[in-house]
């Protein structure tokens, strides 16, 4: 497998969707050595177009600059000669936009990967919602990571083959140690009435997050 993964969300950008997607691509180069991941990184940043080989495949960095437009279209021609077997769209709009188009010049399914604001605000964007159905039409797999959007975009796209990613910690992975379960224990005793339960919420506690509709 050759994977061309499009995001506008990779190192050196910062934030979250930037990890989640260094983390996925790195996991995807370690799962096996028949598998290889070209990362088209779709910038923001005022950086130098440039490919370079990068453990388990490469990264083509592609400003998009004052004419995103313009970006893509340069993009493709960096892709002269390069064979793949799945485009991927990572994150942002003009992964989305970008992704149905060349996954159709070069032939291969596309898998389009939605993180939850992707598709949560997107659907009811007029900017965004007709790239974000385009690419959902187009899709030979859509992914998402929150259980209720498999529904929503089946909905919305009848036949679509949708996957849901659990975007969690994986419990078989993960050790609750005794001194941890102890200072929990001492703290529900101290600040917990009897027969009352605790919701934690722990993070970065955005709207786009989820917390107003939870509350």
């Amino acid at each position: 497998m050759r994977v061309l993964w499009l995001t506008e969300h990779y190192p050196p950008s910062r934030g979250g969707m930037a990890e989640s997607c260094d983390r996925i691509v790195r996991g995807l180069r370690d799962a096996d050595a028949d598998v290889e991941v070209d990362v088209a990184h779709l910038t923001r940043r005022d950086r130098p177009w440039g490919s370079e080989r990068e453990y388990g495949g490469r990264l083509l960095t592609a400003p998009l600059g004052d004419s995103p437009e313009h970006a893509l279209r340069r993009l493709w021609t960096m892709l002269a000669g390069r064979s793949y077997t799945h485009v991927v769209a990572f994150g942002g709009t003009y992964a989305l936009l970008g992704a149905p188009v060349i996954a159709a010049w070069l032939g291969v399914p596309l898998v389009t990967c939605l993180r939850g604001n992707d598709f949560d605000t997107g659907v009811f964007s007029l900017r965004r919602r007709e790239t974000l159905m385009s690419a959902l039409r187009a899709s030979a797999r859509v992914c998402v990571v929150a259980r209720s959007h498999a529904p929503l975009v089946s909905a919305l796209v009848p036949g679509a083959a949708v996957t849901w990613v659990a975007n969690g910690i994986d419990t078989a992975n993960w050790e609750i140690l005794p001194s941890e379960r102890s200072r929990a224990a001492a703290w529900r005793a101290s600040a917990v009435a009897p027969g009352r339960r605790v919701l934690g919420l722990v993070g970065q506690l955005k709207n786009k997050k989820g917390v107003g509709f939870l509350l």
